[in-house]
């Protein structure tokens, strides 16, 4: 899998309601196509005024078959208690047709899980040449396995990848070096709707903070090479009981063809992690909230990073 600097860039805005897809034909100049184009998918977050702090993260990201377009997968919640949706929120897929125009072909492919989703990443750990889809819920994580006729199967079992915390955000890649790739899952923090409490500021009911739960540990999948998966978060030394974890990104940052994980936490200031190499150097970000990175050419990409000297990544 290539990714390649394009001269139009695309900006996706995430929100309660409609998203918006925006074309960039010049410098700072967007225009609303999002209609146009058929992306009808509207986020859902089960908000009924109680305030439940799962509410608080909205959720999408892109998605890449093998005809060497773009399409867009988008996550989508799901009903909370006090609030009843006359139609199911689910997840949806939107096919390129490779003149920028999306149809819906959820159904088709399979994908469309009904969990509260929150994030997803996309990699081919089978090495059949064709990507499989990884879903992060509040709840039951799913995996996707490619048929490679433009369908997908549920092989979440079967692969021992069903944790069922509160997932935010993943990541593929090969952290052993043996042709396989294994998978990284942020989780957030613990919530239970029977433990349901809210905050106050300045005497008005509101959200709690992530620092009002306790947190929950990542994950890492270690890649059986056989379609199985094996849990080896201890093992390999990326256990943290405190959580919160939001996103997370690869990169070989040390020696050649080492991949290492950095996990960003809350609470919702902004960070940077700023890294000097002498070597070109690529990194992979998959984050549940905006992020953006520069090097000193000033290039900003919107998912992998190509710098050769230092390049700085920020989470908002």
């Amino acid at each position: 899998m290539q990714f390649k600097t394009r001269t139009d860039e695309i900006l996706l805005d995430f929100s309660l309601y409609a998203n918006f897809l925006h074309s960039s034909g010049a410098v700072y100049l967007h225009t609303d196509v999002t209609s146009e184009i058929g992306l009808d998918f509207k986020h859902m977050d089960g908000r009924s005024g109680r305030f439940y702090f799962l509410e608080e993260l909205r959720s999408g990201t892109a998605f890449f078959d093998n005809d060497n377009d773009l399409d867009i997968y988008f996550v989508n919640g799901s009903d909370l208690p006090g609030h009843n949706s006359a139609k199911k929120p689910i997840n949806q897929l939107y096919q390129n047709d490779d003149r920028g125009n999306f149809t819906d072909v959820t159904l088709q492919a399979g994908v469309g899980d009904l969990g509260y989703g929150i994030g997803c990443c996309i990699g081919d750990y089978n090495n059949d040449d064709y990507l499989d889809l990884y879903v992060t819920n509040y709840g039951n994580n799913v995996l996707y396995k490619s048929k490679g006729n433009g369908t997908f199967v549920d092989v979440t079992d079967q692969a021992n990848v069903g944790d069922s915390r509160w997932g935010s955000s993943c990541a593929f890649a090969d952290y052993d070096n043996d042709g396989d790739l294994d998978l990284y899952v942020t989780n957030y923090v613990q919530f239970d709707f029977e433990k349901h409490k809210t905050c106050r500021f300045n005497d008005v009911e509101t959200y709690c903070q992530p620092q009002d739960f306790q947190g929950e540990s990542d994950l890492l999948y270690q890649n059986n090479g056989n379609g199985t998966f094996t849990n080896v978060t201890r093992e390999a030394g990326v256990y943290n009981s405190r959580g919160r974890g939001l996103g997370v990104v690869w990169g070989d940052l040390t020696t050649p063809k080492t991949p290492i994980s950095i996990s960003r936490m809350t609470p919702t200031t902004t960070i940077s992690i700023k890294i000097v190499v002498t070597a070109n150097l690529q990194m992979l970000l998959s984050t549940r909230g905006s992020h953006w990175a520069k090097t000193e050419k000033w290039r900003v990409e919107w998912a992998l990073i190509l710098a050769t000297s230092t390049m700085t990544v920020f989470w908002i």
